[in-house]
């Protein structure tokens, strides 16, 4: 799956290989529920969404200086509003869009960080 097209928990999985955050991974009937290891609330772990809760993508938007932009003009439609760029070195940088600031940036870190294609583990796919 190509990083820029990632999203819900296949998106924050790939945030945590870049975070080094270790996962619990539950199989529940929606899908995937991506929780934080160790950090148990009512018997569940507290669930890691950086793509969708800013107390937990925000701080990454801040440490890694992601920039973001929002989409003008209507050629990207309104599932593209947002246009995040990490920088990767002094003149170098990798940009991703999204449907929201959160979605749009981790997109793009996970683009800089881990590359254009990302493999998911077995089971997760």
């Amino acid at each position: 799956m190509k990083a820029r097209e990632r999203e819900g928990w296949a998106l924050d999985w790939a945030v945590a290989q870049i975070t080094g955050i270790e996962l619990n991974i539950i199989d529940i009937p929606s899908g995937p529920y991506i929780g934080i290891k160790g950090r148990t609330s009512d018997g569940f772990p507290r669930k890691y969404s950086p793509s969708t809760d800013w107390s937990q993508g925000g701080p990454l938007i801040e440490q890694h200086a992601i920039e973001l932009h929002t989409n003008i003009g209507e050629q990207y439609g309104e599932e593209e509003r947002w246009y995040a760029i990490v920088p990767t070195s002094a003149s170098g940088s990798r940009g991703a869009m999204g449907p929201t600031p959160l979605m749009a940036a981790m997109r793009a870190l996970v683009f800089a960080k881990l590359g254009e294609e990302i493999n998911l583990p077995e089971g997760l796919q």
